[in-house]
């Protein structure tokens, strides 16, 4: 059989592995366990800022969005007005001076009908004249 000799060499070792696992845990293992909780904190925090920003640009991308269409739509509106206004311009000018141009053909045509009537009084006294020499000379 096996037969175990305990001295006190092993007592020793045993404090000492006892004492090197508290050192260990003092000077390495709590420090590491430390650093990690505040990296992991640091790195929630980080994503918790990610998301935050995340959200305010999607908000301000809506944002735009939205002033983007509201603007477009007061430029429709706007050019449509614009356009209309200038139709109803155009209509009223035309319609103005094509009733200057009735009215001034009018006139005209009443002036051309006096000249007409004044010339035709003047060919007919013209004309009585000259058959009046024509039978003076004849009849003499």
């Amino acid at each position: 059989m096996i037969s175990v000799n305990l001295n006190s060499s092993i007592f020793v070792q045993m404090i000492g592995f006892i004492v090197l696992l508290f050192l260990l845990d003092i000077i390495l293992y709590k420090p590491i366990l430390h650093n990690i909780a505040k990296r992991k904190k640091m790195i929630n925090d980080l994503l918790k800022d990610s998301k935050s920003i995340y959200k305010l640009i999607e908000d301000k991308e809506t944002e735009y969005a939205s002033k983007l269409a509201e603007a477009e739509a007061n430029a429709k509106t706007s050019y449509n007005k614009t356009v209309k206004d200038a139709l109803n311009q155009k209509n009223s000018l035309l319609k103005k001076e094509t009733e200057n141009a009735r009215e001034l053909m009018e006139k005209k045509r009443k002036d051309i009908g006096k000249l007409i009537e004044k010339e035709l009084k003047n060919t007919g006294d013209i004309g009585d004249e000259i058959s009046n020499l024509i039978y003076r000379r004849l009849v003499g």
